[in-house]
């Protein structure tokens, strides 16, 4: 069985994953569901002059590490590998 959940924007499909792995398919869903977790605590907590990816990105590993230690530290490496393609910008 492929698990297959896609990513639309106004209509048109994005991107597409595949997997056979039931905790891929999990971690894809519980890790969207935690990022706009964080994106709502960051708006609400706003702080002037900073990155507002620093809180977001604490919020949702806190909030992924709670669920699944090991999906808290998938997410950080994805977190690293973005940060080295645009690091914070704080002003």
């Amino acid at each position: 069985m492929n698990l297959s959940p896609f990513v639309p924007e106004r209509s048109y499909e994005i991107f597409r994953k595949y997997t056979r792995s039931l905790d891929e398919l999990l971690f894809w869903i519980i890790s969207r569901v935690a990022l706009n977790m964080a994106v709502d605590y960051e708006l609400s907590h706003r702080v002037a002059g900073k990155d507002s990816r620093r809180m977001i990105f604490e919020k949702y590993l806190s909030e992924l590490s709670r669920i699944n230690n090991e999906w808290g530290k998938k997410a950080s490496d994805e977190i690293e590998a973005v940060l080295l393609a645009a690091p914070f910008s704080d002003s």
